[in-house]
């Protein structure tokens, strides 16, 4: 983001703020809250905060850490080449930089074997995640999976025709060819599933709008007199609740619970790759108001195979993304990032 656009986005906030009556409008997010509020009901922004862009995505914070990406908006000086820093890791040399990165580093004991949970226990523990999703990301999930199968489909195809393609050009083995019209009316049915998915997506899309406004009515009038003790504790505790993978490749679902600094929970986890993976996790670890550790405890495979992995990262401060390093039995540090339900 330009300094030009910066400047005219804060103007505009700032003009809106000044004219309304209706209360204080986050210059975050613009979510207009009660004029004695201290912090944005929407993001958590406190309101003499100022905005600035991360230096990393350039998307408008007015904390330390990126709402977004999570990067050190202030800079951090790396110990072994003296370069300024944003990340938790040097892109310079590789040094770890923030002392979650050091700790990731340090050497962890290994850990005990892997509990296996039952069949019942797995399914109980798939039940209760999904039964915890809004029809919103209920509605998300089967669009995610349609598209899955689509591109699926759309892989097996192409693979298919270039198979028949080198058989033909090979002179070893004859084949029966599928004729071209054949193959017209194989990728028109593609094409109609592909449009009822869209159509029927519009249709719950327009039903769970009218829901969610009636909804939406009935909630505004709770908060209302809930918002101000709310506000701290929901800061707080911003990590527990529903947290849904952005990964394109798998669909993921965490369900964290936290008591004091006690972090547990339960992950389910599916792959559409060509393993067909998919296994329910019980994980353990603690969580300091802003960072978090936590390891898997037990597991049932469900299909394919799995096994141990420790996951340590941080939370924006509206509680919306989290975003943290993956470590399984590879030992390599792989990004992962969850937004909330």
């Amino acid at each position: 983001m330009s300094e030009e656009n910066y400047r005219e986005r804060s103007e505009t906030q700032q003009k809106r703020y000044s004219e309304t009556t209706e209360g204080k409008v986050c210059l975050s997010c613009s979510h207009v809250n009660d004029a004695d509020a201290i912090f944005c009901e929407e993001c958590g922004t406190g309101f003499d905060s100022i905005e600035k862009p991360c230096p990393v995505c350039g998307e408008m914070n007015s904390g330390v850490y990126c709402a977004f990406c999570g990067s050190n908006t202030e800079g951090v000086m790396c110990g072994v080449c003296n370069t300024v820093q944003y990340t938790d890791f040097c892109s310079n040399c590789g040094a770890p930089v923030s002392g979650m990165a050091r700790e990731m580093e340090r050497p962890h004991e290994n850990p005990s074997e892997l509990q296996v949970m039952s069949q019942q226990e797995a399914d109980a523990i798939i039940q209760e995640i999904n039964g915890s999703l809004t029809p919103d990301v209920q509605k998300e999930y089967e669009k995610k999976r349609q598209r899955l199968i689509l591109l699926k489909e759309r892989d097996f195809f192409d693979a298919r025709e270039q198979r028949i393609e080198d058989y033909k050009t090979s002179g070893t083995q004859k084949v029966k060819l599928i004729s071209v019209e054949e193959m017209v009316q194989i990728k028109k049915s593609v094409e109609r599933l592909r449009g009822f998915v869209t159509s029927e997506s519009e249709r719950v899309d327009e039903v769970v709008k009218v829901r969610e406004e009636a909804a939406r009515r009935e909630e505004e009038e709770h908060q209302r007199l809930e918002r101000e003790r709310r506000e701290r504790e929901i800061y707080d505790n911003r990590i527990a609740g529903i947290w849904i993978s952005t990964d394109t490749r798998w669909i993921e679902t965490m369900k964290l619970t936290l008591s004091g600094n006690s972090l547990t929970g339960n992950s389910h986890w599916k792959a559409f790759d060509g393993g067909g993976r998919e296994c329910v996790y019980t994980v353990s670890g603690k969580w300091d108001g802003n960072n978090f550790q936590f390891r898997s405890i037990k597991i049932r495979n469900i299909s394919g195979e799995s096994g141990h992995f420790s996951f340590c990262g941080s939370v924006n401060a509206s509680g919306t993304v989290l975003n943290g390093y993956f470590v399984d039995n590879s030992k390599d540090a792989k990004q992962q990032i969850f937004v909330k339900q």
